[in-house]
């Protein structure tokens, strides 16, 4: 139903690469200023705006999955916003300007916006992909709704605010999970020892068993299902379920060589313009100028990517 077909214009006003919430409110923010100019955004989900902060919600059965749509591509038919899903940007040639789809179409724009943001971590051998759960998009969600009911052993890998979800969500699915974490405990970033003993005594009441310092070595299909795994530090488990929580890798690869990068992500001034003219970034992609903290930084985090999106577009619109 989300399929119907959208106009592709071969030059734009305002081009917008990822249909995030910081890309689609940097739409809206410019077609509030300016009602005439033809604003593109290019997605390469199949699905109109939705909320990745409500994907867990939906999983623990608390929210219906329509409810994490935010638009529809009705909303983008009525504010006149060209939506063109299913298409992942190649490349970028700042010097004409132009923009190349993986399809082989090329589109010029006037002002772009990079709001690319990233997507979930490589992880596992391919052998093993269909055991494996992420939670970045609603198709991860999807697939994790669909298999809940039939998983038994599910372990958790990472220490991440998503390996939390994880977690609750086999909990409350009457299933106790392993946690498999590379640190000496949870949060090891945000807490000291003690903080992280206190997690790790919410954790043991619920009956997870926890791993800490170690990591997955390998992990074998079993000819009866499920994978065998084996840690580094010698630990054989069974899991018929590996849910990993390990973090994003920022959607650079055709940025590089066009754009100055900061550590893993775009940089921008404190208006969010890059080093190259008529080119903006927002969201998780961005490191922006703190001009609160004096230094260049990064922050993956909705409320940021909503708020960027909403400069970034009113910065592009003059």
């Amino acid at each position: 139903s989300y399929k119907q077909p959208h106009k592709l214009h071969m030059l734009y006003n305002y081009l917008i690469i990822g249909g995030g919430v910081a890309g689609v409110t940097a739409a809206e923010a410019i077609r509030g200023i300016d009602t005439q100019a033809t604003i593109g955004v290019v997605s390469d989900e199949p699905y109109p705006l939705y909320s990745r902060v409500l994907l867990p919600n939906y999983l623990k059965n608390k929210i219906k999955r329509e409810q994490v749509f935010l638009r529809t591509l009705q909303d983008f038919y009525e504010k006149n916003i060209d939506l063109i899903l299913e298409q992942k940007v190649a490349g970028l040639d700042t010097q004409k300007q132009t923009v190349s789809l993986d399809n082989g179409k090329s589109i010029e724009y006037e002002k772009l916006l990079i709001s690319s943001g990233g997507r979930a971590k490589p992880w596992g051998e391919n052998s093993i992909q269909s055991l494996i759960y992420r939670l970045q998009t609603l198709d991860d969600a999807d697939k994790l709704f669909a298999d809940l009911g039939k998983i038994k052993k599910p372990m958790v890998i990472g220490g991440s605010f998503i390996s939390l979800e994880f977690l609750e969500i086999f909990l409350l699915s009457k299933t106790i999970p392993t946690l498999l974490l590379d640190k000496a405990f949870y949060f090891s970033r945000l807490v000291e020892e003690n903080g992280g003993k206190i997690i790790h005594k919410n954790f043991e009441k619920h009956g997870i068993k926890i791993l800490t310092g170690d990591q997955v070595e390998y992990a074998n299909l079993k000819t009866q299902g499920g994978a065998e795994v084996v840690t580094r530090l010698g630990h054989n488990l069974e899991s018929d379920a590996l849910a990993v929580g390990i973090g994003l890798k920022k959607n650079l690869e055709f940025l590089i060589g066009k754009i100055v990068l900061g550590q893993d992500s775009v940089r921008t001034n404190e208006f969010l313009e890059t080093n190259q003219k008529n080119i903006w970034a927002a969201g998780d992609i961005a490191e922006f100028y703190d001009v609160i903290l004096g230094k260049h930084r990064s922050v993956g985090n909705w409320t940021n990517s909503f708020l960027q999106g909403q400069k970034a577009g009113l910065n592009m619109a003059g």
